[in-house]
């Protein structure tokens, strides 16, 4: 059972580096167009710091969130 555990750990990839290169680097506008296109509910007045990223199947951001730079949720 451990080692299935341990197994797990090291196929899955730890650090998003595609998403932290091509979404990250995005200002805050186009992220939020890129995440309602993936379907990930945003309200209003949101903002997405410089290389933070959301990943998630079913996603809520509520009103008057700020998302610091360098953040993975």
């Amino acid at each position: 059972m451990k080692s299935r555990n341990f197994n797990k750990l090291l196929t899955e990839e730890r650090l998003p580096l595609k998403q932290l290169i091509f979404v990250g680097i995005l200002p805050t506008i186009l992220k939020k167009l890129y995440y309602r296109f993936k379907g990930y509910k945003l309200g209003e007045n949101i903002e997405l710091g410089l290389f933070s990223i959301i990943i998630g199947e079913d996603v809520i951001v509520e009103d008057n969130v700020k998302i610091g730079h360098f953040t993975i949720i």
